[in-house]
Parts: structure tokens; sequence; C-alpha cells
């Protein structure tokens, strides 16, 4: 007895599709209560880093003092120097459909809490990258330009 072509053609679709659920469970991590880097582990894994740049355009001089949430730090240096001193942040997204954010604290001279912004970053359920900076805040007198990659930060 052989195989005929309706039978046949059924058993490859669900070998494709077989093949295919493999693949995709092999992107998210494993239940292990903490989030690994899949690639620390040798395993496969989807993550995307999303890079931050905040532009500082004012007279103030602000030093990097904590974060909360995922931590990351700055680039090239914890002080963004004035007058278009710079820095960059990475945040980097384990798997589909998670959210990370980091809530970024500055000090200065005058003030502890001088200069607070929150970076976030994600990849939706459907591949979509997305990433915003929010809640930017300073003790100075200054206004904020805002992109969803880019902090500039002016003297009013």
């Amino acid at each position: 007895m052989g195989i005929n072509s309706q039978s046949g053609s059924s058993i490859g679709f669900i070998l494709v599709l077989f093949i295919l659920l493999v693949i995709v469970i092999q992107c998210f991590p494993s239940n292990r209560g903490d989030i690994v880097n899949p690639q620390d582990e040798g395993e496969i894994g989807v993550l995307y880093t999303q890079g931050f740049d905040i532009v500082n355009n004012t007279d103030f001089i602000f030093n990097w003092g904590n974060y909360s949430g995922t931590a990351v730090n700055p680039t090239p240096s914890r002080t963004l120097n004035r007058n278009g001193g710079t820095q960059h942040f990475e945040l980097t997204t384990p798997y589909f459909g998670a959210d990370v954010s980091s809530t970024q604290a500055y000090s200065s001279r005058d003030s502890v809490l001088a200069l607070r912004f929150t970076l976030g970053a994600g990849i939706s359920l459907f591949g979509a990258r997305y990433s915003s900076i929010t809640s930017a805040a300073s003790f100075y007198p200054v206004n904020f330009v805002v992109s969803p990659t880019r902090l500039i930060i002016n003297n009013v």
C-alpha cells in the first residue's frame, strides 16, 4: 500500500508546522524565573538593542547619579557636559513582547535631583520595535526636545 498524494501532502504540511513551532519556541526564554541573556548561555534567542542619545545644550553640568529599572550606564562618561555635551545609553529587550525601561537621575552642583528622564524600548508580539523617552524633568529652567531615541536639553 502506498501513501496517496492527499495524505502525503497532509503529513508534509504537519511536518512544516512542527518545524516552525520549534523555531518559534526557541526564540523565547525558558521559565527559570530570571531574565538571562540567551547569548551568555549559548541558547538561541532574539535580542533587540535600542540606542538613546542625550544632548545638553544648556549652561549646566549634570552628573549621572543612579537609575531605577533596567541597569544601563551612560557612555562615554558619567558627566553630561554643558554646551553640546552628549551621552549615549543602550537598552536591551530580551524577547518579543517584553518591555524594558530605565529611569536615569542626575545631580548637579545646586541640586541632588537636577535632571530625570525615563528610557523605554521593546518588541511587540508581532515583531514591531518601539522606543520612547518620557517623564523628562529638571530642577533648572530648561526645555526639552524629545524624539523616541533622542533627548535635547536647551536653555529657556
